[in-house]
């Protein structure tokens, strides 16, 4: 009875047959609808907010890699510089 077949996590591995029988079980009585449907709604709820507190957490550790590399990346161009035969492929020769 705790069982809800509206959510996908439930009825994912179900047979057809056993799904139908399922829902017609639930379709029975307007309390079983809405309780389904109430139970379907809390659980998507649920899933969700596991599913943003994914997204958040990986959209941190994305913008604390890009600013460790732009940190990075100033730092070896202050300290190392740019070596001289790259300086002459990118600085145009001047006319004579």
């Amino acid at each position: 009875k705790d069982t809800n077949y509206l959510f996908f996590g439930n009825f994912h591995t179900m047979e057809i047959k056993d799904f139908k029988a399922k829902l017609r079980d639930i379709i029975k009585s307007k309390e079983s609808i809405y309780d389904s449907l109430s139970m379907d709604l809390y659980y998507l709820g649920k899933v969700l907010q596991e599913k943003y507190r994914l997204l958040r957490w990986t959209y941190t550790v994305f913008l604390v890699g890009i600013i460790l590399s732009v940190i990075a990346f100033g730092f070896a161009l202050k300290y190392y510089g740019m070596e001289d035969e790259l300086l002459d492929a990118v600085t145009p020769l001047p006319k004579e």
